[in-house]
């Protein structure tokens, strides 16, 4: 294994758009939940009804870079600032940042793997059966409600590509059942794990993932109403504190 910082700068934008530091209560309640959810019959909470399939798919994607999925595939991953080559363990190197794991298991890069045709496509799937065999404990970053929920969307969004269509039932699954226990453990976060650009991407993923599971009207809603909360609190705050508005607009629909 290979770790090279690459040395982006972060800017004020983006710490501005990170979120806030938590409070008292937040720092209490997340010690509690990794005190709870570090044992192994928490996980036995997060089982549930699993559905045969998704009852929708999201038609809304990003498009994704077949150079970077190509070189993803090949195992140069470069997130965060941070590349690693062929990472040792695959999903929790040691002398992998905080950033650089947030986002490897975030799975936002599957859309640049999606983008391109045979060898590198199957790496999606590949990859996500990875996921599910060696990521089976709790882990504070792993299952952060950011984190958590950017990894159910994109897994959601390309379901059909991550299980080769009708090709793969029994990784077909593994992903939904997968994807119901982490909606279980994400309705009991999302709400206030995380602050700012982050818990908008933790609410987006529960409505996204609930919705697409064929979750009840009533549940979505109020979730939806949360997430209307959230936006009016962050374009106020993006209003007043960004100088470039298009580019944070641009973050901000991205998220």
């Amino acid at each position: 294994m290979t770790r090279v910082s690459t040395d982006k700068p972060v800017g004020s934008i983006s710490r501005h758009l990170a979120g806030d530091a938590p409070g008292l209560l937040t720092r209490l309640r997340r010690d509690a939940l990794r005190a709870l959810a570090s044992q192994p019959l928490y996980r036995h909470t997060l089982i549930g009804r699993v559905p045969g399939d998704l009852r929708v798919r999201i038609g809304l994607r990003w498009p994704g870079d077949a150079k970077r999925g190509a070189a993803i595939a090949g195992g140069e991953i470069e997130l965060g600032g941070e590349l690693i080559r062929n990472p040792t363990p695959r999903w929790l190197p040691p002398s992998a940042g905080s950033e650089w794991i947030a986002a490897w298991h975030g799975f936002g890069w599957i859309a640049d793997l999606a983008t391109t045709g045979g060898p590198t496509r199957d790496a999606a799937g590949d990859l996500v059966q990875s996921w599910l065999r060696e990521n089976t404990a709790w882990h504070g970053i792993v299952w952060r409600s950011d984190v958590l929920a950017t990894r159910v969307f994109a897994w959601v969004a390309h379901f059909d590509e991550i299980v080769r269509r009708d090709h793969d039932h029994t990784l077909r699954r593994a992903m939904l059942t997968s994807i119901s226990a982490q909606l279980r453990h994400l309705a009991r976060t999302a709400n206030w794990e995380v602050a700012g650009a982050a818990r908008l991407r933790a609410l987006k993923g529960l409505i996204a993932g609930r919705a697409a599971l064929g979750d009840s009207a009533t549940r979505l809603a109020k979730v939806l109403k949360a997430l209307e909360r959230e936006v009016q609190f962050r374009s106020f705050r993006m209003a007043a504190t960004c100088h470039a508005i298009p580019r944070c607009s641009f973050r901000f629909c991205r998220i």
